[in-house]
């Protein structure tokens, strides 16, 4: 994760009972966002808003077709909640160029002007294997900080990041430990693929029956660029 401002731990803490929020934009300016609505409607404090919590931002009056609409609107992600990141997008507090500006807020959850591995995969299809999302994170994290800023996204995207050269197996080997498990060897897989599928292709390779891979047994293709 990116430094964040030596300072933050402690004002975050005095503006918390306040219902603010410091944060830092893309351009690492520091801002403070008003929480308040949001929180308030977060009833059961889990960080993110259902259609009931987040009804009750809205002004009076409105029919469910029309609390629903927003809903639909605010809801960016389409995963059922509305989060602060998400709120804060719906209600104009963030604002966007682009869409691939947008892209990066709505993955942004922490607010901290960058994406970590986990916000990342967000931004990749539902089927997109974890080895190809790891690739791409490295290509796209070109200060190699463990997180991606929205410079280094949008160079990443409009194709001005380098090529990395990683093989498969480097890519699925998620501890960098050697060794491939059956759940690294799922990382080469489509995701959402079953089980019992999973576990299928792992035995074809695992010669030994020892339960994990070793190069002998799995390295699909020589090093090669991405």
């Amino acid at each position: 994760m990116k430094p964040r401002y030596p300072y933050t731990t402690i004002l975050s803490s005095i503006l918390a009972p306040l219902g603010l929020m410091l944060a830092t934009t893309a351009t690492s300016t520091a801002v403070v966002f008003d929480t308040t609505i949001f929180t308030t409607a977060d009833v059961d404090a889990s960080g993110s808003l259902d259609k009931a919590e987040f009804s009750t931002t809205l002004e009076a009056g409105l029919n469910l077709k029309a609390q629903n609409r927003r809903f639909a609107l605010a809801d960016a992600n389409v995963n059922g909640t509305v989060q602060l990141n998400e709120f804060l997008i719906y209600n104009g507090t963030l604002s966007f160029n682009n869409k691939l500006e947008r892209q990066f807020l709505i993955a942004e959850a922490s607010l901290d002007s960058s994406l970590s591995f986990d916000e990342f995969v967000t931004v990749n299809g539902l089927r997109t294997s974890m080895v190809n999302i790891r690739r791409n994170f490295l290509r796209a994290d070109l200060d190699e900080s463990g997180s991606i800023t929205l410079e280094e996204y949008l160079a990443y995207r409009h194709g001005q990041t380098p090529r990395v050269t990683f093989s498969i197996r480097e890519l699925a080997d998620f501890d960098n430990n050697g060794i491939i498990t059956q759940a690294e060897f799922a990382f080469w897989l489509k995701r959402g693929t079953s089980d019992l599928k999973v576990a299928a292709k792992f035995a074809r390779f695992d010669v030994n029956l020892d339960g994990t891979l070793s190069i002998s047994e799995w390295n699909p293709g020589v090093r090669q660029n991405f």
